[in-house]
């Protein structure tokens, strides 16, 4: 009896460990930029409502009506980008790779979103700055401010879009990485 138990000691010597290919977590940062999406995405519904809702506000004031055209391919894209990222940050977070396809075209809606909201901003600088120069302000730093403000917001949206692409690179990686779906 002695015999066996040493001969199965000595089985388990050379048998080799299990090598893990990869994790079977996300990596924190597609962990945090996915729940970040989601939230992102969310708030596309507020900005939809409100690029909507400028059709309507523009039946009332005519100094508005310029803008009904860019606010409804702004409302579109939203929507859009809704749809699109809502699911593929949820199908990462599954970890499904379905998600980062989703993802991709998400990107990809987002690049041409960007230039088309700031375009948006341009076109409302000359009616956001009535009131302020109603009230006495100096036109040119109004104005120049504004333009710097729309700036901004788009350099915002560029690095964002950037740290997405990083994280759906980094999933690709996870994704190649990762033990077999039976290990889970």
């Amino acid at each position: 009896m002695d015999e066996e138990q040493d001969d199965f000691a000595e089985a388990r010597q050379t048998r080799r460990p299990r090598k893990a290919t990869g994790s079977k977590t996300l990596p924190v940062f597609v962990l945090v930029m996915m729940i970040l999406d989601i939230l992102f995405s969310l708030g596309r519904v507020l900005t939809a409502f409100a690029n909507f809702s400028l059709v309507f506000v523009a039946q009332q004031r005519p100094q508005f009506q310029s803008l009904v055209g860019i606010s409804v391919a702004c409302g579109i894209l939203d929507v859009l980008l809704f749809l699109l990222g809502l699911p593929a940050a949820i199908g990462i977070l599954m970890k499904a790779p379905w998600g980062r396809a989703l993802g991709w075209v998400a990107m990809a809606v987002t690049a041409l979103s960007i230039p088309i909201t700031a375009y948006s901003g341009f076109l409302a600088i000359p009616i956001n700055m009535q009131g302020a120069i109603a009230a006495g302000a100096d036109r040119g730093a109004i104005q120049g401010a504004a333009v710097v403000g729309v700036m901004i917001g788009a350099a915002i949206r560029v690095v964002i879009l950037v740290l997405y692409i990083i994280a759906l690179v980094e999933f690709g990686k996870w994704l190649a990485a990762r033990p077999a779906e039976n290990d889970d």
